[in-house]
């Protein structure tokens, strides 16, 4: 009896089952893709659906972070964590979460708690020892507003304003590779060669960005070819 109860229950769930498979599918494409906004449509028609696990909450977290919605991204990175409460991933996230919300103590609480799950883990250490630093997580924080202000200018076409954003944002944290990035694509721009290279090299430095690396690539080609065309 108690099996023939789950048969029926299963093929009374198998029609959102087989939504539930194929908006995951696309969600997570689109997110590959980049396409942030199909993909969070697509991840909350599965959450209507009740079929729903961790890792979809904390996708759909991580996209409403990138798109600075943070009391959104704060909400369900919860989601996540009460679905999964041993997943450090999203006890890490949220903690980012409550750092560009300047909540400092609550980025210090989450952290704490994930590392009371995984005590070995060197990178929740490491991630620990900055959040904790005052001075680190202001300026780090400032950092981000900063290239978001200058992003702003620069989409506007205010290119001067733009950089002396990028440079507020570069003196507060000088890893800031997304600022370090486009700054010297503005210098290079403008033919300021030897500080363009400088920032897109520091770019590629700080991180693992084959972007990154290509566009300095072509830059070094682009320089050395016009060096020797120059009349001796």
């Amino acid at each position: 009896m108690k099996l023939l109860k789950k048969i029926f229950r299963y093929i009374k769930l198998l029609p959102k089952l087989i939504k539930a498979k194929y908006y995951t599918k696309k969600a997570n494409k689109e997110l590959q893709n980049g396409n942030l906004h199909k993909a969070k449509d697509y991840y909350l028609k599965v959450e209507k659906l009740d079929l729903i696990n961790y890792m979809i909450y904390h996708n759909v977290g991580s996209i409403f972070f990138q798109l600075s919605k943070f009391d959104k991204a704060e909400k369900y990175f919860k989601k996540a964590i009460d679905l999964n409460p041993k997943n450090v991933v999203s006890y890490s996230t949220l903690s980012e979460v409550y750092l560009r919300k300047r909540r400092w103590k609550d980025a210090e609480e989450i952290i704490e708690e994930a590392l009371e799950i995984e005590p070995f883990n060197y990178f929740l250490k490491k991630r620990k020892k900055k959040i904790f630093n005052k001075k680190w997580r202001k300026n780090y924080v400032g950092s981000l507003e900063e290239t978001e202000k200058a992003l702003k200018q620069k989409q506007k076409g205010n290119t001067e304003k733009a950089k002396k954003h990028f440079e507020k944002a570069i003196n507060l944290n000088n890893k800031n590779t997304t600022a370090l990035f486009i700054y010297g694509n503005m210098l290079y721009q403008e033919g300021k060669y030897d500080k363009a290279l400088k920032h897109v090299s520091m770019a590629v430095e700080f991180s693992n960005n084959k972007r990154y690396s290509a566009v300095l690539n072509q830059m070094q080609k682009e320089l050395n070819e016009k060096n020797i065309k120059k009349p001796k």
